[in-house]
């Protein structure tokens, strides 16, 4: 399932802040905050993606800038909360 989790977020951050930074390649290492694609007010953007999407509440010990490093920890993150009895798949449109 982190896999499906990994490809919606990777999309979401394709759409939504790599047109900033053409000139870098979204994997799974990529430092969104050390290369400036994701700011504090980016982490609040990401966040209500992920409640909204995912169906699940991020506490405030999951809204670190840590966990929004990379894809990696991001989705991490997903898991996490899903695991704590969160559905872990999109919502429906």
């Amino acid at each position: 399932m982190s896999a499906e989790i990994q490809a919606v977020v990777r999309q979401h951050l394709d759409d939504e802040f790599m047109f900033m930074r053409p000139d870098l390649v979204l994997d799974d290492q990529l430092d969104l905050l050390g290369e400036g694609i994701l700011d504090s007010i980016g982490i609040l953007r990401v966040t209500a993606f992920i409640e909204d999407a995912f169906s699940v509440v991020l506490g405030p010990s999951d809204l670190i800038s840590e966990n929004f490093r990379d894809l990696g920890t991001i989705v991490a993150v997903i898991v996490a909360a899903s695991s704590r009895g969160q559905a872990d798949r999109p919502a429906e449109s």
